[in-house]
């Protein structure tokens, strides 16, 4: 959370870059961190030969500015940051689900704006993965 883990991800691999949306760019200053950055925004995507990132408009992202969220097309694997969150020791778990589940269980205190709520459930809703790597708690794997 909030660039937490990042100085020990930069430490291994000290030429990574950041991807993320302009106003998290412009805050890793505050953070005291010199970060090489990707700026992307929403409907982008970032392809290699590996994977295929497309970014999704999360608009409850630190301190409710815009964030992002991204699905990794080839594999079908959805990072969902903070928005599908379990509390409790997740780590190496794995839980099974289903995608209209995981959208419909999405709460207005994640996002407090209706529309934006019901914007990224219904771009959400044009997506079908498989697994869900959250950033807090078990993973999820979809049926």
């Amino acid at each position: 959370d909030e660039c937490g883990g990042l100085p020990l991800l930069l430490e291994e691999y000290p030429e990574a870059v950041t991807v993320c949306p302009e106003v998290t760019a412009r805050q890793f200053a505050g953070f005291g961190q010199n970060v090489k950055t990707l700026v992307k925004k929403p409907g982008e995507k970032l392809a290699t030969k590996d994977y295929e990132l497309e970014f999704i408009s999360y608009p409850s992202e630190m301190h409710l500015w815009e964030g992002l969220l991204a699905m990794e097309n080839r594999r079908g694997v959805f990072f969902s940051c903070d928005l599908m969150i379990r509390r409790g020791d997740g780590d190496g778990v794995v839980i099974d689900s289903d995608w209209e589940t995981e959208i419909n269980g999405i709460r207005p205190e994640q996002i407090p704006d209706p529309a934006g709520l019901e914007a990224l459930q219904k771009t959400l809703r044009t997506f079908s993965p498989g697994f869900v790597a959250a950033g807090h708690g078990p993973c999820i794997r979809l049926k």
